[in-house]
C-alpha cells in the first residue's frame, strides 16, 4: 500500500502540468498567451481574453472547432473588451472552421 502513494503523486503532477498544455479552456492576458492557447485549442474549448490591447492584429490559421463544438474566443467583460488595434488587419482567419468571436473590439 505504501508503494501506491508515489504512483498517486506522480499522476497528480502529470495531470496538473501536462493537461493544460493539451488544450482546454484558458484565460489569457496578452497576445503571446492567446496564440499559445489557440495553438492548443480543441473543439468545444473557450479562450477568454482579459481586457487590454492585443497588438497590431491577430493572424489565425488552422484553428478548427466543429459545428457541435465551436472554439470560442471571448472577452471576459463586454463593457471592457480586449482590443485588436492597428496593423493592416485586425483579425485574419485562414483555413479556420467554427471559430466564434464574442465581446472583442477591432479598430
Amino acid at each position: 500500500m505504501r508503494h501506491m502513494l508515489p504512483v498517486a503523486l506522480f499522476f497528480c503532477v502529470l495531470v496538473a502540468f501536462v493537461a493544460p498544455a493539451c488544450g482546454g479552456d484558458a484565460t489569457v492576458g496578452n497576445a503571446g498567451d492567446l496564440r499559445n492557447a489557440l495553438r492548443n485549442a480543441k473543439p468545444g474549448d473557450t479562450v477568454t481574453l482579459a481586457a487590454g490591447n492585443y497588438g497590431n492584429g491577430l493572424y489565425l490559421t488552422k484553428v478548427n472547432g466543429t459545428k457541435e463544438k465551436p472554439i470560442i474566443i471571448t472577452g471576459a467583460d463586454a463593457k471592457t473588451p480586449p482590443v485588436f488595434a492597428g496593423g493592416r488587419e485586425g483579425i485574419h482567419l485562414s483555413d479556420c472552421n467554427y471559430v466564434v468571436l464574442r465581446n472583442v473590439k477591432v479598430t
